[in-house]
């Protein structure tokens, strides 16, 4: 109990309204990326929703309390009235959060935005490689400079496949060499089952390559780091009674789909998680007892955890990682199951109380 409340009922205001949307109001994209978790490229064609329909989409989101919204793809600028949903967007004085490729000028809406998130995936010929479009990398960089000289937050991701997993450190020296206000989000590849299949692109997921990996989160550094995919649980934070998972799905944020369909989590895009429409049912409806949402939800409430995890220093923020990080989802069993992230074993992440202040020095000389 905490003041008078139980766990159950403090968590429950908590996740009465998110705290932001991931929008993708188009899948129609203009690269042919290898890796691509949304399976778009630019050979297929979607059908796009009406101006109309996402604005009411946005009245209803606003009443439900959210306070951001992240407008994902497909290329958002293929969308033909992407300029007017951002200005709608910013009468409502929501922050507007802006995925893109960097290929289409993005000067028209720099009024409308608040953040911008580049797709960067190698160093020149490597990045144009990747994307399938020549000439994107010259691009990108040609808006990150536009973004950052309107006084833009910019963050780079960078998808890390077999391609460009040795030489990242190319791109982030020629980034931060340029740009002295950048943030970084490289990200070890892992499947999406409604995503392209690049299994045999996919870094093989073993120590030796995990090392790497945090090698390039010591030279980035805490400041400039951007953590995705549950990694700030798994390198760690003091342990705190009612701390919440780094998780977000089912509890802070939902993610929309260019045709109405609403996930807890891009990776759970299946019929098992679908938790509404929001161009047929009702926002607060789909929030409150969407099966997907209840599924990440009980997980947490339940305390649905290994005994591993139990006993780790770190689970209350960590709470067994990333759903997407497992030996099930990995093995395409798509279920919010009893189990930890494989990461962990690997890196050694999991903290007992006989090592938990050594641990946290650690952390710290890790991180600066």
């Amino acid at each position: 109990m905490i003041n008078g409340f139980s766990k159950k009922e403090l968590i429950s205001l908590i996740w009465s309204r998110p705290n932001f949307a991931q929008i993708e109001l188009t899948r129609n994209c203009n690269f042919r990326c290898k890796f691509c978790f949304e399976n778009c490229d630019v050979q297929d064609k979607y059908e796009d929703k009406p101006p109309e329909l996402w604005k009411k989409v946005i009245d209803d989101l606003y009443d439900l309390g959210i306070k951001k919204i992240h407008f994902s793809g497909g290329e958002n600028f293929l969308y033909p009235y992407f300029t007017e949903i951002l200005k709608y967007s910013k009468e409502k004085d929501l922050l507007n959060l802006i995925n893109t490729n960097g290929s289409i000028d993005i000067s028209n809406i720099l009024e409308y935005s608040d953040e911008f998130v580049f797709s960067l995936h190698g160093y020149k010929e490597v990045n144009d490689e990747i994307t399938g479009f020549k000439g994107s990398f010259e691009r990108t960089i040609a808006n990150i400079e536009k973004a950052l000289n309107s006084g833009k937050k910019v963050s780079v991701n960078t998808v890390l496949i077999k391609e460009n997993f040795e030489n990242y450190k190319e791109l982030y020296t020629y980034l931060n060499n340029k740009f002295n206000n950048l943030t970084y989000s490289p990200t070890m590849a892992i499947p999406c089952y409604t995503g392209k299949k690049f299994d045999s692109l996919s870094v093989p997921i073993n120590k030796e390559n995990m090392e790497k990996y945090l090698s390039y989160v010591r030279m980035i550094g805490k400041d400039k780091f951007v953590y995705k995919h549950g990694l700030y649980g798994l390198l760690g934070e003091e342990e705190k009674a009612m701390q919440m998972p780094v998780c977000a799905a089912g509890k802070s944020k939902l993610i929309i789909k260019y045709n109405g369909n609403v996930y807890p989590c891009n990776f759970f895009q299946t019929e098992e998680f679908l938790c509404g429409n929001v161009f047929e049912d009702d926002i607060h409806k789909i929030w409150n007892e969407g099966k997907g949402f209840k599924k990440f939800r009980e997980y947490y409430l339940n305390n649905n955890l290994p005994e591993d995890c139990m006993n780790c220093k770190k689970h209350n923020n960590c709470f067994s990682g990333c759903r997407a990080w497992t030996n099930s989802y990995i093995h395409e069993n798509l279920r919010v199951n009893k189990e930890g992230d494989v990461r962990c074993g690997i890196i050694d992440a999991h903290v007992g109380a006989w090592n938990y202040y050594k641990m946290q020095f650690e952390l710290f000389t890790l991180l600066q």
